[in-house]
């Protein structure tokens, strides 16, 4: 007798495995054609927004954004505020990226050569914009009430990039009903790491569409929404200075630059084809010029830059206890504006940047004889010592 053993058949069932793959393959097409058919849609939408509408959501997003109270800004990693610091900087990323190798910490090494007693703190935190600038100025208050020699701000880009994303980055969002598909499907990190993915592909998808003629946004003008985010920055950084006059405290204002070989995204007639004639002419003023043009005029660029007009602000509030510090011009008059080593991204520096932005500063101090001597940095620097 037959004793081998029975295998059960699965002939004419597939697999799991099969049927997954098969979804899948299934799935996914249909995913892109949705959102494909999705973008065909959207276009219609994109090309029927106007200004005014910007304006509305802009608007409306800062409105409630300033109703609400700013969650703790703790800074844990950043350790505790140094009893008896004399210079506080203020800021975002672009003070503490890449991390210790900034100008604070530069300036700090070279202003303890000649005070060793000197204590430089860095209250940089990344991602805030000048509302919380304040919240945090405040906060250092309460752990060191009489404050600093010096208070240095360096601030702007933020106003601009967070409050953009915030607002109106949706209104360009090609991929958002795709990231609500795969969104219940994805982890949190994942999550996060795909939404910076695919919002990093829209501004070169727009420009693409824009050149196939399928879209259009020379009729837009973002120049009220622009004139609204440095208005509001100017208020933020006069409550900072009311503070610091009433503790005698001396401030530095530098003024935000950015990458103007880093490529902007917007209209593209007023953005890509300045950007575009800027890169290949060889007179580096022109080359600035319509660089800057481009900078200023770019709006769904994932990394919104600081515009003149913040510049502008800081230069407006100017006084007896209050400088401005014009990066711009300093790096202009050197030769050092699109200098290819200058930073490591749209607006972040590189550890070279760092060391021109201490130079800058270095300057700034030693210009000013009666801050210099306040810090205890004894003789006032002569023009060899500066380099």
């Amino acid at each position: 007798m037959d004793r081998s053993p029975v295998v059960a058949s699965n002939s004419g069932q597939p697999s799991r495995a099969r049927r997954l793959a098969r979804a899948f393959v299934i799935l996914v097409p249909a995913l892109l054609l949705a959102q494909l058919l999705w973008v065909a849609i959207d276009i219609m939408r994109l090309n029927a927004i106007d200004s005014e509408q910007l304006l509305r959501v802009f608007s409306d997003h800062v409105a409630q954004r300033d109703a609400e109270p700013l969650p703790s800004l703790g800074r844990t990693d950043m350790g505790s505020i140094e009893s008896g610091a004399t210079i506080w900087v203020l800021g975002a990323s672009s003070i503490f990226f890449p991390r210790g190798e900034t100008f604070v910490e530069q300036l700090a090494g070279r202003l303890r050569a000649r005070n060793p007693s000197l204590q430089v703190t860095n209250l940089g935190i990344s991602g805030i914009e000048s509302r919380a600038l304040v919240e945090q100025f405040e906060a250092s208050l309460s752990q060191s009430p009489r404050g600093p020699e010096l208070l240095i701000i360096y601030a702007g880009h933020n106003d601009y990039n967070v409050l953009y994303h915030a607002s109106l980055a949706r209104s360009f969002d090609l991929f958002e009903p795709l990231f609500h598909l795969l969104a219940p499907f994805t982890q949190p990190g994942l999550r996060h790491g795909m939404t910076v993915y695919l919002r990093t592909r829209v501004p070169p998808l727009l420009e693409w569409l824009q050149r196939g003629r399928l879209l259009d946004f020379s009729h837009l003008d973002l120049t009220v929404v622009n004139q609204r985010i440095e208005a509001r920055f100017r208020r933020n950084l006069e409550r900072i200075i009311d503070r610091c006059e009433a503790l005698e405290t001396e401030v530095l204002l530098v003024t935000p630059v950015g990458n103007l070989l880093a490529r902007p995204y917007g209209s593209r007639a007023a953005t890509t084809a300045p950007y575009m004639w800027g890169l290949a002419l060889p007179d580096s003023a022109a080359r600035i010029a319509l660089l800057q043009s481009a900078q200023e005029s770019e709006f769904v660029t994932y990394d919104i830059r600081a515009k003149a007009g913040i510049a502008e602000a800081m230069r407006s509030l100017a006084g007896s206890r209050v400088s401005v510090v014009d990066l711009d011009s300093w790096l202009v008059v050197r030769g050092l504006r699109l200098h290819v080593r200058l930073f490591a991204d749209y607006f972040h520096f590189t550890k070279w940047g760092h060391a021109r932005v201490t130079e800058c500063l270095w300057e700034a101090l030693a210009a000013r004889p009666k801050l210099w001597s306040r810090l205890g940095l004894g003789p006032t620097a002569t023009a060899e010592s500066l380099r």
